[in-house]
């Protein structure tokens, strides 16, 4: 029994023996790991800083106050590689304290400048070793806003094609001139500008291109965007550049008549035109005008005919579309003379005319109205002045008091193939 109870001693001594053996290696370790730790973190080492925005202070400045501004690059960075103590370089927030910056103290004219890079850094603790970029080249000059005319400048590229009989007529611009905005020096280069469009498809109608503004210096030498790279169009929708193409075909003029009896509805009014035929250009989007046989030059009241032989003139100026003619004009011939003519007394019709408070018809019949048409219905036996009436026009007409001169409009009652030439009126007196 007694031995049992020593050996149980024993075997409790030897396990603290041992937990008191790993204690002492443990601590061991961890001083050796402490040191070692303590070691490299106060260990002097070289860490490069990429990326560190170079600052212009350009508010302010020396050449902000002389009116100049800042042109081109502008935003530089450089890599900057520091010595210090491990444990300050490690930090995550160390390079926040450094900055990189020039100085614009010297810079009073208009100019490219090349400035040295000042790299500093807030923790005195640390030495600055290296930086990749020494200097950075700077631009300043004054801005001046100029209005230049512009003219278009078409290039025909492979796969451009105009279809035959299809023209392609002058171009027309969205705007006259442009506003460019930039450096006094490069804009001392520029002498015109051109509205450039490049056509490389087939042209079948007119369109519409926005264009490429493009510069040009002395001698038409076109500038590269390198010379002129910091001149901005101050033009906001551009300039577009409408190319009409046309087609040419010959058609017939024609005339329309206005106040035409019933009867000439059916029958229409002969008459002849020089010349017979006008070549025309027509947009080659109108297919309607391009299917057509004729064209209107024009209208020819049924007032204004009497009865003789006569030439009416058109003017192909104004008219919507171009005539390739060397006239200028067409005449018109219309030929009456075979028409009679006779003089009625018409009387003045008021039923359906709604008389203003105060008016009064002084003019009760109307004389000497011509009304002409074929012979055997003018001069029918039973065709007199009950033949036709007049009935005055208010609608446009202002009264006033006293005594007012209204248009009446003549109306045949069985004459269907005959007019009235001319223009009647009546008066009406108004009291107030």
């Amino acid at each position: 029994m007694r031995k049992r109870d020593n050996e149980t001693k024993e075997n409790r001594r030897r396990f603290l023996d041992r937990n008191y053996i790993v204690f002492i290696l443990s601590l061991v370790i961890a001083v050796i790991l402490w040191i070692g730790v303590s070691m490299f973190q106060t260990t002097e080492v070289d860490m490069t800083f990429q990326n560190i925005p170079v600052r212009v202070p350009f508010e302010g400045s020396m050449p902000a106050n002389n009116g100049l501004e800042l042109f081109g690059e502008t935003e530089y960075t450089v890599d900057v590689t520091v010595s210090g103590k491990s444990y300050i370089l490690n930090d995550s927030n160390f390079s926040s304290k450094l900055e990189a910056a020039v100085s614009l103290s010297n810079v009073r004219d208009a100019g490219t400048y090349t400035l040295p890079v000042i790299v500093t850094c807030s923790d005195t603790n640390v030495e600055i070793t290296n930086v990749t970029r020494a200097t950075v080249s700077l631009y300043f000059d004054e801005t001046i806003e100029r209005d230049y005319e512009v003219v278009e400048e078409i290039v025909e590229k492979e796969g451009y094609e105009l279809p035959e009989g299809y023209t392609r007529e002058n171009p027309r611009l969205s705007t006259d001139t442009v506003t460019l905005v930039g450096p006094s020096l490069e804009m001392g280069r520029i002498f015109s500008v051109r509205a450039r469009v490049e056509l490389d498809k087939e042209l079948t109608g007119t369109e519409s291109f926005q264009s490429e503004i493009m510069f040009y210096g002395s001698n038409s030498v076109l500038l590269t965007r390198s010379q002129v790279q910091n001149v901005t169009v101050k033009n906001e929708d551009g300039v577009t550049v409408t190319l009409p193409v046309s087609i040419t075909t010959t058609l017939k003029p024609t005339v329309d008549f206005t106040g035409l009896p019933a009867y000439y509805r059916q029958h229409p009014v002969e008459y002849t035109t020089d010349p017979d035929m006008l070549t025309v250009i027509i947009p080659a989007n109108d297919s309607d005008t391009f299917n057509a046989k004729e064209i209107k030059i024009g209208t020819i009241d049924f007032s204004e005919i009497d009865n003789v032989s006569r030439d009416y003139t058109f003017s192909l100026e104004g008219q919507n579309y171009t005539f390739r003619e060397e006239t200028k004009s067409v005449r018109v011939h219309i030929d009456m003379s075979s028409m009679a003519k006779r003089w009625l007394t018409v009387a003045v019709d008021l039923t359906d005319v709604t008389m203003p408070e105060g008016a009064e018809l002084v003019t009760q019949s109307i004389s000497s109205v011509q009304v002409i048409g074929p012979e055997a219905s003018v001069m029918a036996q039973g065709i007199g002045n009950d033949e036709a009436y007049a009935v005055p026009q208010l609608d446009d007409v202002e009264l006033h008091a006293g005594v007012n001169t209204v248009p009446v409009k003549i109306y045949l009652r069985t004459l269907t193939d005959a007019w009235v030439r001319g223009t009647y009126s009546v008066e009406i007196r108004v009291t107030e």
